[in-house]
């Protein structure tokens, strides 16, 4: 699915040799440490996934996720009409419950929905491209 692939563009070879070899690097420091820590301690340490989790949250407001709830909550004037349109401030009630807890797994909405990277229209679109 390439909404959940971290990358934008396909990796080169050099790039993907590169990431493997960091990875590996990184996994046997992770396993190191854990094991130090397990020595050290008579109960046993946290397992590293769930210090991750803990330490990084699952979802970080984005521009692309707050441009999509402005947008519904302040939908404008109307073509004709000098009033403003009512607007649906569900997406920002969405946001602002999922900003309460961060590091929770959410929903399985939630998470199809935010745990993801930025849609492709939202990198050609001015002001957002840059900034998720």
């Amino acid at each position: 699915d390439k909404n959940t692939n971290p990358f934008y563009d396909a990796l080169t070879e050099e790039n993907r040799d590169s990431l493997r070899a960091w990875i590996e690097q990184w996994h046997k420091a992770l396993t190191k440490c854990y094991t130090h820590a397990a020595q050290q301690s008579k109960e046993a340490p946290t397992p590293p996934e769930e210090t991750m989790r803990l330490a990084n949250p699952k979802y970080t407001l984005r521009e692309w996720m707050l441009v999509e709830a402005y947008s519904k909550a302040d939908p404008g004037k109307s073509p004709g009409n000098p009033f403003s349109v009512e607007g649906d401030y569900s997406g920002v009630h969405e946001l602002f419950e999922l900003c309460k807890d961060p590091y929770a797994e959410g929903t399985p909405e939630n998470h199809e929905k935010y745990y993801r990277r930025a849609p492709d229209e939202s990198l050609r679109a001015g002001g957002t491209a840059f900034m998720s």
